[in-house]
């Protein structure tokens, strides 16, 4: 069990970025990050509609630089 609270999105985005949760935080620059590219960037999006039940724009998402830029994209 884990020792910490789970969070839906930032495991969710971890499985995009194929890896794990506990490899990346809030401050995770995207841009440092090898799965973050095009292809991540829709499955995100896809994701959030499929998963939260909401819509985000694409622009919104290509002008994160974080994580937690994604993740708040959520709230």
């Amino acid at each position: 069990m884990p020792n910490h609270p789970t969070n839906p999105g930032l495991e969710a985005l971890a499985e995009i970025l194929m890896t794990s949760p506990a490899e990346i935080t809030a401050e995770t620059l995207l841009v440092n990050h090898p799965g973050w590219d095009s292809t991540a960037r829709v499955m995100f999006v896809a994701m959030v509609d499929h998963t939260f039940g909401r819509q985000v724009r694409g622009a919104d998402v290509a002008a994160a630089k974080t994580v937690g830029d994604l993740l708040r994209l959520l709230d």
